[in-house]
């Protein structure tokens, strides 16, 4: 991530900005508010259990928070609460 002119780290917001024009860029699909159950060697792949249904993947990218406090940031893509890919689209 380029670093702002005069700074040292990146602050939050260029962070956040950064992450969401990532995302867009590559249509990665991004699953948010997902509750993940278990993961699982399959082969050659991940098996991923959640309360939206089972997933194979090749990696896995855990985000964000604590266990009992998770930290959701108000996102470009959704202006609700997204659920297993469904919810309302900005």
């Amino acid at each position: 991530m380029p670093l702002q002119p005069g700074q040292t780290y990146p602050d939050a917001g260029h962070v956040v900005e950064y992450l969401a024009d990532y995302e867009k860029r590559y249509e990665l699909p991004v699953q948010r508010d997902v509750r993940v159950d278990a993961v699982h060697r399959d082969g050659a792949f991940l098996r991923v259990e959640t309360d939206c249904g089972d997933w194979q993947a090749r990696a896995v990218i855990s985000a964000t928070g604590t266990w009992t406090l998770p930290f959701m940031p108000a996102t470009p893509s959704c202006t609700s609460r997204c659920r297993c890919g469904r919810g309302t689209s900005a």
